[in-house]
């Protein structure tokens, strides 16, 4: 691709996002031949990925470079391996991203700080983000606007960790800058944060203004968004008459509006202050072991005042209210009861988020920590394993499955007549297809290998070898890349 022509074709694509024209970018982007982009350029070429909410196509444009076997006669640069890391972020491989960010000088990329912010954000770890939103904002290298991002940031972390003293102060010194600004979305944005802070303030004739305002300067943003502000507004009536049926209602009919645009983060918090407003300890516990992120878990202990006891294990019931536990559900035990270690695997993680559908990238992180997320192979190994889960399911029962959600998100889904046991740490499993022992007993390698180098390591003869591979793919314990000489397998 000529460097002219690819400039040209940036340059185009720019004018086209800032018109709001995303989806013509997108469909353009798409089309390429990633191989054909010059080195030079795919910093470029990522970002315009990242700014038309494609991450996997930064992955896809810049594994050959961060995860490259071979050594390359130009090794990655600060600025490719913090787009990487960033891409990892979006598309949910945490602990992958910050691997990768703990290992960039953000003094010489400061963009970093910010991305790092908002993985700890995306966790709900406020705390950690609090200090890098700070050091973001004093660069002298980021932008004006850059800097009112991060503000606002700064300004919900503080909201968010009820420290109400620097929340005041840094919303008022942002709003300064913001009420006269062109900035109208960052000033909705603020106002809605406001609002909070003066709920906790009982401010309440302050909370329905900003409420307004708020929802005015963000009509033109995405329904999905405008349910955040709605809920606030229920709240805040709540907080004044907090035993008020009509209210309560519309936080339970706000719960199917949630679930309509996908907010699935909004849906979690309806149920935990329905819980508070009904003193409905049964549905508390529901929210506090139905998440992933433990600093959400700390959130709901330390905000419900209750004296919540967390058991090692805790029965997930399918229903949309919870008032008591149901006595004449039968109890089903997915992690003790699947095959294989990989399996059980599968079923803790898949029984750990109760509210929203998970990644495919948060499935493999936990059950392949040691391995980096490929965009191509890592998606291919979790869907043959997700596959070799339905068809065991489908063999044992009917009344579970695992629905799949635009191909890159995963749910379980139960008859509501069953309780799932879900764990809180994960038990000892059975061996799968080759035993993590037999494995490391036979130095058979973690990554590709060939029928050749298994029968050599495991001393069988190459049709025993070619037996053993062939009753792995059938079974889906193995999968195979490439074609005759050159294929080679892994172990799911």
């Amino acid at each position: 691709m000529h460097s002219t022509l690819s400039n040209k074709r940036l340059q185009q694509w720019d004018e086209l996002i800032q018109l709001g024209q995303v989806s013509t970018v997108r469909k353009e982007f798409k089309a390429l031949n990633f191989k054909r982009i010059p080195r030079n350029q795919l910093t470029n070429y990522a970002n315009i990925a990242r700014r038309i909410g494609l991450p996997n196509l930064i992955l896809l444009l810049l594994n050959p470079i961060i995860r490259s076997d071979k050594k390359l006669e130009q090794k990655a640069s600060l600025q490719e391996k913090a787009i990487y890391g960033l891409g990892l972020l979006r598309v949910g491989a945490f602990n992958e991203a910050e691997k990768i960010f703990n290992t960039l000088d953000p003094k010489k990329e400061p963009q970093i700080y910010f991305y790092k912010a908002s993985l700890y954000i995306n966790q709900w770890h406020y705390k950690k983000a609090i200090p890098l939103l700070k050091y973001y904002i004093k660069n002298p290298k980021i932008s004006n606007y850059q800097k009112l991002v991060g503000s606002i940031n700064l300004c919900a972390s503080y909201v968010a960790l009820k420290n109400e003293q620097l929340a005041e102060k840094h919303i008022a010194r942002l709003y300064r800058k913001l009420k006269n600004s062109e900035h109208k979305l960052l000033l909705g944005n603020l106002l809605e944060i406001r609002a909070q802070w003066h709920s906790d303030q009982g401010h309440s004739a302050q909370v329905i203004a900003d409420l307004e305002l708020s929802k005015e300067l963000l009509k033109m943003t995405d329904e999905g968004s405008q349910l955040y502000i709605t809920k606030w507004q229920i709240l805040s009536r709540l907080k004044s008459n907090p035993t008020n049926k009509k209210e309560l209602q519309q936080l339970e009919d706000l719960k199917q509006q949630a679930i309509k645009y996908k907010e699935w983060e909004l849906l979690r918090d309806c149920d935990f202050y329905l819980s508070l407003y009904q003193k409905n300890k049964q549905l508390l516990a529901k929210v506090y072991w139905g998440t992933l992120f433990p600093e959400y878990k700390k959130r709901v202990l330390k905000l419900s005042g209750f004296s919540l006891e967390t058991a090692d294990f805790f029965y997930w019931e399918n229903h949309d209210t919870l008032t008591t536990p149901e006595t004449d559900l039968v109890a089903f035990d997915l992690v003790a009861k699947a095959p294989s270690k990989l399996l059980k695997s599968l079923f803790f993680m898949l029984t750990q988020e109760f509210y929203r559908p998970l990644r495919l990238t948060e499935i493999f992180g936990v059950i392949y920590p040691e391995e980096f997320y490929h965009p191509i192979h890592s998606t291919l190994k979790i869907r043959r394993l997700i596959h070799r889960a339905r068809k065991w399911l489908s063999n044992y029962t009917k009344a579970i499955e695992i629905k799949n959600l635009r191909g890159f998100y995963y749910k379980l889904e139960f008859s509501k007549h069953l309780k799932l046991k879900v764990y809180k740490s994960f038990p000892l499993g059975a061996p799968s297809f080759l035993s993590q022992e037999l494995v490391t007993s036979y130095s058979i390698p973690k990554n590709f290998f060939s029928s050749k180098e298994l029968s050599k390591t495991m001393k069988l003869s190459q049709r025993s070898a070619q037996r053993l591979i062939q009753k792995g793919l059938q079974e889906n314990y193995l999968i195979s890349i490439g074609h005759g000489k050159n294929k080679k397998y892994q172990i799911l």
